[in-house]
Formats: C-alpha cells, sequence, structure tokens
C-alpha cells in the first residue's frame, strides 16, 4: 500500500535525454556561447512542445554530471521528464 507521501501510478509521460555536446569531456560550463544557446533553445522549444501534451501537467529539466549525479552516459546531458501529476 501506498501512504500519504507516496503515490502509485501507471507508467505514463515523456522522457528524453538532450545530449549537450559530441566531446564527451565537454560540461555546460565549457561549451561556447553558441553552443550554450543551442542548447537553451532546444530546451525551450522542448519545455513548450510538453506544455501542449495531453496528459502532461509538470516537467522537470535535470543536469546530469558525473556519476555522483546519476550520470550513466558519458557524454554531457541532461533530461527532461513530463509527468501527467505534480506532487
Amino acid at each position: 500500500t501506498t501512504g500519504p507521501v507516496h503515490t502509485e501510478a501507471e507508467a505514463s509521460g515523456i522522457h528524453e535525454v538532450l545530449v549537450y555536446s559530441r566531446d564527451h569531456h565537454a560540461t555546460l560550463a565549457t561549451l561556447t556561447d553558441q553552443q550554450i544557446g543551442n542548447v537553451m533553445d532546444v530546451l525551450r522549444r522542448r519545455l513548450a512542445e510538453h506544455a501542449q501534451a495531453p496528459g502532461i501537467r509538470y516537467t522537470q529539466a535535470i543536469v546530469n554530471h558525473g556519476r555522483e549525479s546519476g550520470a550513466s552516459l558519458a557524454h554531457p546531458h541532461g533530461q527532461l521528464l513530463g509527468m501527467p501529476f505534480a506532487k
């Protein structure tokens, strides 16, 4: 059973991985202004798409950098999680 803090729901929503650069050693801090502009433009467009997606109520952007943050890919990347609920 679930309690007052935990909610149980069927799997649904949107999960996207955004790769910032082809360079495995790049970080957001080392990208050029043009590259950062491209990342932000893609992020803006994807967030707008999520806002229009049926059933999506909340989207969270996550930056993954290094194993400590849970990153499982060598490329510098982030994730977008579009969920049908906000709790």
